[in-house]
């Protein structure tokens, strides 16, 4: 029996359309789940879709919205409720690498919004809608730039801090309950947006994984723990920075690290 068979028929990927959401959508196709796919990449949203019905002969539902409108939750939640859609991916995120006061008020907006705010109230209606009904499971993609502060993403880290904490709690809240919350924080993933800010190479950078691999690791522990860092290299690094070396040093390493990294971009 599938890791995922106990949650239904149907399952919601935010964040769809490309990178690490189609990489879900690929792999939850394959496993035989009906899809609802939300993005504002139109084209690229209507594409994926075609390819999964085609290849897996599945059905979807394409809800082409962006995830920073205040009416998104009210629009998934009619959907979710009839599909009876109980399994729910939020992938969707926006970070941009730069210096701090180079972020304008919009940017800064809408990493709250697209961050925090709109898993925030997607989590609170999943369990609304599924508490102490038939098993139903909660994902959203943290990173590991969000166990500590880091600069040149001090917005994304931040809010990236904030969905492992909302998970962790809500994995403590609800352990007894038929609900299953994970998180992923994970190093440098391979997808377009990532490799468009062009990293430079470093022997202590976190290692780059591919969409795929980030996906596959996530559902073979969904169920089975609240947070995950995929890849061995990734958790032995991380393990070294917050359990053997004094939280001020393991920032400073980090920090050091992301500044040679992108060396081009900080300022002076």
């Amino acid at each position: 029996m599938s890791r995922l068979e106990k949650y239904g028929e149907w399952a919601l990927v935010a964040g769809a359309a490309e990178g690490l959401g189609e990489a879900f959508c690929t792999l939850l196709a394959q496993q035989g789940k009906n899809l609802i796919i939300i993005d504002n990449q139109v084209e690229k949203l209507q594409a994926l879709s075609e390819r999964l019905i085609s290849k897996y002969e599945i059905e979807t539902e394409v809800v082409c919205k962006d995830l920073t409108d205040p009416l998104v939750i009210s629009n998934v939640t009619k959907r979710v409720r009839h599909h009876q859609c109980r399994l729910w991916f939020y992938i969707a995120a926006y970070g941009l690498v730069k210096p701090f006061l180079d972020y304008s008020n919009e940017e800064l907006e809408t990493t709250i919004s697209l961050n925090s705010k709109t898993p925030l109230l997607l989590a609170h209606s999943f369990v609304d809608l599924w508490l102490d009904k038939e098993p139903a499971g909660f994902m959203l993609m943290s990173s590991l730039s969000g166990l500590r502060g880091t600069k040149l993403v001090v917005p994304y880290a931040a809010t990236k801090a904030f969905d492992w904490n909302l998970i962790e709690g809500l994995y403590h809240e609800y352990k007894d309950t038929n609900l299953d919350f994970i998180t992923a924080c994970a190093g440098p993933i391979l997808t377009p947006k990532y490799i468009a800010t062009a990293p430079k190479k470093h022997a202590l950078k976190p290692k780059e994984r591919s969409a795929e691999y980030i996906a596959q690791t996530v559902i073979k522990n969904f169920g089975k723990r609240y947070m995950i860092i995929p890849g061995i290299e990734n958790r032995i690094g991380e393990t070294v920075l917050s359990k053997l070396l004094p939280k001020s040093t393991a920032s400073k390493i980090a920090n050091w690290v992301m500044g040679a990294i992108y060396s081009d971009k900080l300022r002076g």
